[in-house]
């Protein structure tokens, strides 16, 4: 089987779901690599640093829909 993942959407601050148990930057990392996508733990960790902090603020969203919208 081929995962094939078309995009990755952060829950920043947990404002769409609770998870009890949240996987790590580095079991993210390993999966992506399993799944042939070359990320490190600290690229992931980065690439939701820059979506929180920079790229969902910068047009000012009213929410998570119109954002993913918007990348669509």
């Amino acid at each position: 089987m081929v995962l094939r993942i078309r995009a990755v959407l952060f829950d920043l601050y947990g404002t769409l779901t609770y998870v009890e148990n949240p996987v790590s930057d580095q079991e993210a990392s390993d999966f992506l690599l399993s799944s042939g996508y070359e990320v490190s733990p600290q690229q992931f960790k980065a690439s939701w640093a820059f979506v929180a902090f920079v790229d969902y603020p910068r047009y000012g969203y009213g929410g998570w829909r119109s954002f993913a919208r918007a990348q669509a």
